[in-house]
């Protein structure tokens, strides 16, 4: 029997941090000036003498890159596009700005990679070869590695080591995190498969979450970068199932945060954990015996979260205001925030009203939502992270044919994330409101979902 790979105190090298260290607090992942090897805002132009810290950083960087270049040579497995595709990674020459928020936080998300090549290169360096093989910036080496299949091929090695991983300490969290959104990128892309990939890459960790309270502190911004993205995805997935997720971010642990995935919105998901809960509890009540007392719990238990939600405001608007970002960074974060706070209220509202009854408030939100993302786009010329989710429950709210048609055109700019990721918006639009037009169907709520999309749960 093959023995399962470990990550264990004692045989990895340290990570070098540009931002934090793994034992302060993360309240903001955006860099400054006095960040050593980042270039803030008002970083000084004066040239620092050669003893200077950010130069002892740089020699140091240069030093782990060589070694990093030695390593890459111990893997005679590697042929040389893959080679190329790692170097790539190493050199930062990888596209970066689709999967964040914007240029302040691009060279972070490049030396996360590198850093977690030089903390684990082993295990990472598959799902790296997978990721950059859809990031790398020269076009020749994208086309060469898709007409080779190297992706594919690297992935499944990767799925194959993770399959057999074991995590013996939250120390090696962060890495793990980071190599679970490797593979989950390059999923999202080809395969699909996001739900259980991001399962098993959380109950890997989970245990550390939920037992040490310093767990987010100590991951660093990489680590809580690649928490949240993985968080976010199964999420939305599992409000469309009706099934709960891995984990539930204590409320406040993530307060204060700018990250570079979902922005200021990263409390949100404390909310909708709270939901896909709620979603659980009423597909049970809804199919069991009626009873009074527990629907009365009930009802308090969605207002509680109902009235988080309608008061609900980012802690990190002030960092926003104070200049460290770009005015397109700032309205996609905005926008990103308001809509997934609007959207969350809309589940709600569906969790007690069937579609096409008490339609007023879904419908206003909805309309909220579609307007805001459409204004984002025209202002910015791109989407965000996590927006095709908004815009996907509030097109389940149109029932105008014209309205439809537009909402379709239009899906691809909201869902730029991948051509895969926007076909499936579509194919499930397409399927709801034709469950919806179908009188035969009955009342459709929220946690009817499941069967509508996928077919996969029984109603009654």
């Amino acid at each position: 029997m093959l023995s399962k790979p470990r990550l264990a105190a004692g045989n990895r090298l340290s990570l070098e941090r540009t931002e934090d260290g793994p034992s302060q607090p993360i309240k903001k992942e955006h860099v400054n000036a006095s960040d050593p090897g980042e270039k803030g805002p008002t970083a000084a132009a004066a040239p620092e003498s050669t003893s200077s810290p950010a130069n002892v950083v740089a020699v140091s960087r240069q030093s782990n890159q060589q070694g990093l270049y030695q390593s890459i040579s111990l893997f005679p497995e590697l042929n040389g596009l893959e080679r190329r595709l790692l170097e790539s990674m190493l050199h930062k020459q990888i596209e970066v700005d689709r999967y964040v928020l914007g240029p302040s936080f691009r060279e972070r998300h490049q030396q996360a990679f590198v850093d977690h090549l030089q903390t684990d290169m082993t295990l990472v360096k598959d799902a790296f070869i997978a990721c950059t093989s859809l990031m790398v910036g020269n076009s020749q080496i994208r086309q060469l590695a898709q007409d080779q299949h190297v992706g594919h091929k690297r992935a499944a090695n990767a799925l194959a080591s993770l399959r057999r991983l074991e995590v013996s300490g939250s120390h090696n969290s962060s890495t793990v995190l980071m190599l679970g959104v490797a593979i989950v990128t390059f999923a999202s892309h080809h395969s699909g498969g996001e739900l259980p990939l991001c399962r098993h890459i959380l109950d890997l960790i989970k245990r550390f979450h939920d037992n040490e309270p310093a767990f987010i502190q100590q991951l660093g911004s990489d680590g809580i970068s690649a928490l949240n993205c993985l968080i976010a995805t199964e999420t939305f997935i599992c409000l469309l199932r009706g099934q709960l997720p891995s984990v539930r971010i204590r409320q406040g642990d993530l307060d204060g945060l700018v990250d570079r995935f979902i922005g200021v919105s990263a409390p949100l998901l404390t909310h909708l954990y709270d939901i896909c809960e709620l979603t659980q509890v009423m597909r049970h009540y809804r199919r069991g015996p009626s009873k009074i007392p527990l629907r009365a719990r009930l009802r308090k238990r969605i207002e509680t979260v109902e009235q988080s939600l309608q008061t609900w405001q980012p802690t990190s608007t002030a960092t926003l205001r104070e200049g460290h970002f770009t005015p397109t960074e700032r309205t996609l974060m905005n926008t990103q925030a308001n809509t997934l706070r609007l959207t969350a209220l809309t589940v709600l509202h569906r969790l007690q009203h069937a579609f096409g009854t008490d339609d007023g408030k879904a419908i206003a939100m909805s309309r909220e939502v579609l307007g805001e993302l459409h204004t984002m786009v025209q202002l910015t010329g791109r989407s965000a992270p996590c927006a095709d989710f908004a815009y996907l429950v509030a097109c389940f709210e149109i029932v105008n044919p014209l309205e439809r048609g537009t909402a379709l055109s239009k899906l691809h700019l909201v869902a730029d994330f991948s051509p895969r990721t926007a076909d499936e918006l579509k194919t499930w639009l397409l399927l709801f409101w034709t469950a919806r037009d179908n009188s035969g169907v009955g009342p459709i709520y929220w946690d009817d979902m499941e069967f509508q999309l996928f077919g996969t749960a029984s109603r009654t």
